[in-house]
């Protein structure tokens, strides 16, 4: 089975996963998650009724979706090494929130202010992005008020204004 980095043609693996019994209730989980809509697939049927998790399938980002929900990252699935999403940014999950991805992207995105306050390179990169984070409406007028949220929450430097000078003269105790 996939789900343990196996190939699924390996008859032997299953025999010994049915003996530890792991294989049933993952197989069960998965065929349930598909019936009730949480995993995006079509269940195929045996000639006597039954499901057939051997002819049934999933669309693979959807099953990558419901594996993270639960914190379980299969290696087949999420191999090491590949950059993996926090769940906060990932589209897919099911608390995504845009103004929340947007905020974090933008901070990410922006070290280099050119001559700009934080706030005002934060707000350029959000109204350059408006529509991929639902800031902006169908036709395309951006949500000023959500941009600057945005852009409030990822300013590092929420006090504004020029640097400060450093002094020369010793702090007092």
């Amino acid at each position: 089975m996939l789900y343990f980095n196996t190939d699924p043609e390996d008859s032997d693996f299953y025999d010994d996963l049915e003996f530890f019994g792991l294989a049933k209730p993952i197989e069960q989980a998965i065929l349930s998650a598909i019936r009730c809509g949480k995993i995006d697939g079509f269940l195929r049927y045996t000639d006597d009724g039954a499901e057939n998790s051997y002819t049934s399938t999933v669309q693979v980002e959807s099953l990558k979706a419901w594996f993270t929900e639960r914190g379980l990252k299969p290696q087949f699935f999420f191999p090491a090494g590949e950059k993996e999403t926090p769940d906060y940014l990932n589209k897919n999950h099911s608390r995504y929130a845009p103004k929340l991805a947007a905020a974090v992207n933008a901070w990410l995105a922006t070290s280099e202010t050119k001559g700009k306050t934080p706030r005002q390179a934060l707000e350029k990169w959000l109204r350059e992005r408006a529509a991929e984070y639902g800031l902006s409406d169908d036709e395309g007028k951006q949500n000023n008020t959500g941009i600057e949220e945005c852009a409030k929450v990822a300013n590092w430097k929420p006090e504004g204004g020029a640097p400060k000078t450093p002094s020369s003269e010793p702090a007092h105790p």
